[in-house]
């Protein structure tokens, strides 16, 4: 990988690892009356965005598992993001798990396709292949103007392992 796509791939560790220590270190540090260097919040809704401005996407986010940036967790119209808060500590866990597996990762967006990154015909963030039970086809994707949609990687599979009833 050049100097360029190493940089990449660097600031998006560095956001989702951002996300980790606020979540993580942050109540930590100010029970003992520390501080991270800075009170701002990680914004986490602004990653599509972000992601966008640099010329690169995520592949592979567990988005049949965690919330998407962005993205509220009630299903009335009145549900706000919290941010980096809503993401419960088990989808925090998922998303460091997934990191470190490499499933989750960074890729360069040709500029060819800049375009309709821009004007979100293109996703920012593709979820990772949802399993064979997913109540949906395919893995969610997010775009930069914030919409969600289900055409990313097709559902797995099932196995033959988990499809044999024992007799």
């Amino acid at each position: 990988m050049d100097q360029e796509g190493d940089h990449e791939t660097s600031w998006c560790v560095f956001s989702i690892g951002s996300l980790i220590i606020q979540l993580i270190y942050y109540p930590t540090l100010a029970n003992f009356g520390g501080k991270f260097g800075t009170d701002r919040v990680f914004p986490w809704k602004l990653m599509p965005s972000a992601l966008a401005d640099d010329n690169i996407c995520i592949k592979g986010y567990p988005a049949h598992k965690c919330l998407l940036p962005g993205e509220a967790r009630g299903t009335t119209t009145n549900s706000k993001s919290k941010g980096v808060a809503g993401l419960t500590q088990k989808e925090v866990s998922i998303l460091m798990e997934s990191l470190k597996a490499k499933t989750m990762y960074v890729e360069k967006v040709d500029v060819k396709e800049r375009e309709k990154v821009l004007t979100s015909q293109r996703p920012v963030i593709i979820g990772e292949a949802p399993p064979s039970d997913y109540a949906h086809p395919c893995a969610r994707c997010l775009f930069v103007d914030g919409h969600i949609d289900y055409n990313g990687p097709s559902r797995l599979k099932a196995s033959s392992a988990t499809t044999k009833v024992k007799k």
